[in-house]
């Protein structure tokens, strides 16, 4: 298989996260708006819309972390998916994604290590959540630190 690598936003946030068996799975959709230049002018293209499907640990942070209208950076298989519906046959396109994250080309963002045994996670998550990590720079534990927020000085390094 091949790695797609796509630039997409949000059409919505992702409020779907569930459980089958002990593996949680979110499935987010996301548009690649395309422009184009027609008579020399920039116009808005069709979009090209994507499911994408998300496992694990990557399901749970991006359910945490990732909001509508973000412009995020996908990384995984391609696939079509098919199936007929009412006699129609219809068609999909999904990535089952290996990593997601916010484009920072147009916004900022704070990133917070999260423990490989889970222990971190909020009560909107499903899982149980314990007191917030500690901050390896020796900041505020509450809100991923201080590094890197307005005002805050410089970097720790």
């Amino acid at each position: 298989m091949h790695t797609t690598v796509i630039t997409a936003n949000l059409t919505h946030d992702p409020d779907g996260l569930r459980h089958v068996g002990d593996a949680a799975v979110l499935n987010l959709n996301v548009a690649v708006n395309r422009r184009e230049k027609v008579r020399g002018e920039w116009q808005d293209g069709e979009p090209t819309f994507y499911r994408l499907n998300l496992w694990r640990e990557l399901a749970i942070n991006a359910a945490e972390s990732l909001r509508k209208g973000q412009e995020v950076l996908v990384m995984g298989t391609a696939k079509t998916r098919s199936w007929e519906q009412d006699g129609q046959k219809r068609s999909a396109q999904e990535i089952d994604v290996d990593a997601i994250g916010p484009n920072l080309k147009f916004q900022t963002t704070t990133a917070q290590r999260v423990q490989k045994d889970g222990a971190q996670r909020s009560q909107s998550s499903g899982f149980p959540a314990t007191a917030a990590p500690q901050d390896p720079w020796g900041g505020s534990s509450s809100g991923g630190g201080s590094w890197g927020a307005p005002g805050a000085g410089p970097a720790p390094f």
